[in-house]
């Protein structure tokens, strides 16, 4: 009697830290602004870039302080009278003017990679806040398609039950049984890949907030994609030119292998070493950053006509939305005069629904190349 008591005991302890387990289990409600906000405070690409700006941040104030140690080291040299060997000081300030000359030089190398950076961080900005508005809509459409898949399946798996009991008495052959168990397996196939789908659109968002995977989503606001319009005028290949960092992160290499050149031949000479290897550097600059022009217009011709492509495609995808959605309303009226089965209306709507997801993922890409291009960004 004591030992059923004990198993019933840790029966009931096991149930509860079971259900204890399950229920712990975190729900996160978001609108999709709340989505965003929560992204950009928390996406694990934004915090490193955060970071790696305050650490360029603190080697700048390093060299300033280095630079100002040097002024001040040459302002002390050059006032002082009689106290140092005349020799001593012209060594004591050739030595600081060559290591503020070097200082100068890291201290504006520094601050321009900070600004790059900085430009960096607001194309990652712009394109985390259109990664997860696209994530957002994603697992609801994905959700939408796993409800259909599900839905199917149990019509299916209604129509095996009847089948496999009309086999039973004789009302239906076997091959006809053997037809509803196959389509009964693409049914749950067709299950398990939207409920994979779904799953996989999960994990996308949660990477995108920095959430763990395992967290229960609550998205409330309603499903709603526009496609938006953008303006296109004169003065947007500048832009676009002055905004892209592949074009600006070139273009600050090739200064940099101009400014050590001349710092080379300053103080080493053009017959030294050093200079000669400077000047290698300079020429594979060079050569880079004439590429760098070429590829960037190509880059501009390349965003115009995938725009013009992709705003196309839209067309094309909602005119199939259109004729899905008119084909489900043909359905749903046959089904009602009993002149269509329940499954074909079924089919209809997972039909349009998919249709819809289509249309829904073009609109967004379109969008999202918009939105940058609209702010002078290029990407790809």
């Amino acid at each position: 009697m004591k030992k059923i008591f004990k198993l019933v005991i840790l029966t009931f302890a096991l149930s509860l830290i079971i259900t204890t387990s399950v229920s712990a289990k975190e729900t996160k409600t978001f609108t999709l602004n709340e989505a965003i906000d929560y992204a950009l405070k928390n996406n694990g690409d934004i915090l490193l870039l955060k970071f790696q700006e305050d650490q360029l941040g603190y080697a700048v104030t390093a060299t300033k302080d280095g630079r100002k140690m040097a002024e001040s080291m040459i302002e002390m040299l050059e006032m002082s009278e009689g106290s140092i060997v005349e020799g001593m000081k012209s060594l004591g300030l050739a030595t600081f003017d060559s290591y503020l000359m070097r200082q100068k030089f890291t201290e504006n190398q520094l601050s321009d990679q900070k600004k790059l950076l900085n430009k960096t961080y607001v194309l990652r900005t712009e394109l985390i806040k259109l990664s997860v508005e696209n994530a957002y809509y994603n697992i609801m459409m994905k959700k939408i398609a796993k409800d259909d898949a599900k839905r199917n399946r149990d019509v299916v798996y209604n129509q095996t039950e009847v089948g496999r009991i009309k086999l039973k008495y004789g009302t239906i052959s076997e091959i006809d049984c053997k037809s509803l168990e196959i389509n009964l397996n693409a049914a749950e196939l067709n299950l398990v890949n939207a409920d994979y789908a779904y799953e996989e659109a999960k994990m996308d968002f949660c990477d995108l907030l920095g959430l763990n995977y395992d967290v229960e989503l609550n998205l409330t606001t309603p499903l709603e994609v526009k496609q938006i319009d953008i303006n296109i005028n004169d003065k947007k290949k500048q832009d676009l030119i002055d905004n892209d960092l592949t074009y600006q992160s070139d273009k600050l290499t090739y200064d940099y292998a101009e400014q050590r050149l001349k710092y080379a031949k300053a103080y080493y000479g053009t017959s030294s070493t050093s200079y000669k290897t400077e000047q290698l550097t300079f020429k594979s600059a060079e050569i880079t950053w004439n590429n760098a022009k070429k590829s960037q217009e190509r880059r501009i011709l390349s965003t115009y006509n995938k725009l013009d492509v992709l705003k196309k495609t839209v067309g094309i995808y909602s005119d199939k939305k259109d004729l899905m959605n008119a084909a489900l309303g043909i359905a749903n009226i046959r089904l009602k005069y009993q002149t269509a089965t329940e499954d074909e209306v079924i089919q209809a709507s997972i039909n349009y629904n998919q249709a819809v997801n289509d249309y829904y993922d073009m609109v967004m890409n379109y969008n999202m190349m918009a939105s940058l291009f609209e702010k002078n960004i290029m990407v790809g």
